[in-house]
């Protein structure tokens, strides 16, 4: 018998599926590509970060808010931001009581990071 327990900020999940861009290595992907923000990078962070309790404006506890391109672009350093979403053990994993981001989600931010946080 197998019980799973799911937890996660209080805000439901959208039903939206984020699209998955295959892993083919960043500089391949983000020298061919110009990442989108508008239609990429902020459905991920809607979707998996500014959710209710979580980095939402209401209730950022973090007091990091990840909802629209003038917030996520203010952070200079966003190194602390990708390492917990890579779940590496010195940083608190996020999303948080969540299973990590798959890779080709967590590039596609690198990629618009690179590329200069466009707001497109």
């Amino acid at each position: 018998m197998s019980i799973l327990i799911f937890l996660s900020c209080k805000k439901e999940k959208s039903s939206e599926v984020i699209e998955d861009v295959p892993v083919t290595g960043a500089l391949t992907y983000c020298d061919t590509v110009t990442v989108s923000f508008s239609n990429q990078i902020q459905p991920i962070f809607i979707q998996s970060c500014a959710t209710s309790g979580c980095h939402d404006a209401a209730s950022a506890s973090s007091g990091y808010v990840f909802e629209t391109h003038s917030q996520l672009s203010e952070h200079s350093n966003m190194s602390p931001a990708l390492k917990s979403m890579k779940h590496d053990p010195n940083f608190s994993p996020m999303p948080k009581f969540q299973q990590k981001l798959n890779d080709s989600i967590i590039e596609q931010i690198e990629c618009w990071i690179s590329q200069g946080k466009l707001n497109n």
